[in-house]
């Protein structure tokens, strides 16, 4: 890669994250935590991350980005995506908030109505099942 294309890219902003997601290489899968993140890239902490170089696919909220390791340091990696992946989608941990509440969704008041004829048997035969009196 050229350095101009690396200063083009290193232009674009990084977001200092801490996000949870996956490593894979080869099958093996390990989970990383992505700290930093720009549509080009990530760095990435963890365990057993495979070498500079490598080809890996980083999983986050059900996205998946095909890259290579850039670099590697201890617990520490960098990989470089092969395409511009969707950050804010990366980002995103919950789900887009539905429409709210709305004053005009209320429900109907508690009004004393009178009960009709066949409603007055049917409360009459369950007092009496129940040995109640009713009052009028």
């Amino acid at each position: 890669m050229s350095a101009g294309r690396t200063e083009e890219r290193r232009k674009l902003e990084r977001k200092q994250v801490m996000l949870a997601g996956t490593l894979e290489r080869l099958g093996h899968a390990v989970p990383v935590r992505v700290v930093n993140l720009s549509p080009f890239g990530a760095t990435v902490t963890g365990g057993d991350l495979p070498q500079r170089n490598a080809r890996v696919e980083l999983h986050r909220n059900g996205k998946h980005m095909r890259g290579r390791m850039s670099w590697e340091s201890n617990d520490r990696a960098g990989i470089h995506f092969e395409e511009a992946c969707d950050v804010p989608g990366l980002l995103r941990t919950i789900a887009v908030p539905r429409r709210g509440y709305s004053e005009t969704c209320r429900r109907p008041s508690l009004k004393p109505e009178r009960v009709s004829e066949s409603e007055q048997a049917s409360i009459e035969r369950c007092a009496a099942l129940l040995g109640t009196a009713i009052f009028r």
